[in-house]
């Protein structure tokens, strides 16, 4: 097949992505990104299967709405891959009106699709980061807050000592202070 750029197409095959195989990917990878515990591996699944899915809509869009330019999905798929990556290598270009605005669509989708995802990496990060700064300073608080009760264990231990050594009248007076010589009292 001749493409209209003069370019030849043989080896291009179209190809047919049934909705079922790309809605369940691309929900399932949403549903382990938004549930699983934050990993670059989560956060790299989401990516790829929401630029799967702009590349498939983006190349059936293109060929549907600029089917001179673009003869096959394959060629679609190609232009939508170089616009998603906005590598835009120029061999192929939408001449219709709608076939650029479905590629500034694809471009606007694509940028503020990475900036999104950049963003929501950035706050589970960030999240997970003050969730072990809040564990450290819950530790360090515990260890702190024992330091301080064996004190008041020790203190209250020898206060314990004093008053028993005050009771027993080991010649001091209320509260282990010594008595008077002549014991009208404490000094």
């Amino acid at each position: 097949m001749q493409r209209t750029d003069g370019g030849d197409d043989r080896g291009h095959r179209e190809v047919e992505m049934t909705p079922r195989l790309r809605g369940p990917l691309l929900a399932r990878a949403w549903r382990r990104f938004m549930s699983d515990p934050a990993s670059m591996r989560n956060a790299m699944g989401a990516i790829v299967a929401a630029t799967l899915l702009t590349v498939v809509l983006g190349g059936i869009a293109i060929r549907v709405f600029d089917p001179t330019t673009f003869s096959n999905i394959g060629m679609g798929m190609w232009w939508a891959i170089q616009t998603v990556t906005t590598v835009g290598y120029g061999d192929i270009v939408p001449q219709t009106t709608v076939g650029r605005a479905v590629g500034a669509l694809v471009m606007l989708e694509s940028v503020a699709f990475l900036a999104i995802v950049t963003a929501a990496i950035t706050s589970i990060f960030v999240e997970d980061r003050q969730a072990v700064r809040h564990a450290v300073a819950a530790q360090e608080e515990a260890a702190h807050r024992a330091r301080l009760e064996a004190s008041l264990e020790e203190v209250l231990a020898q206060l314990e000592r004093l008053q028993r050594a005050a009771d027993s009248g080991g010649g001091e007076g209320e509260a282990g202070r010594p008595q008077r010589p002549d014991g009208s009292g404490t000094l």
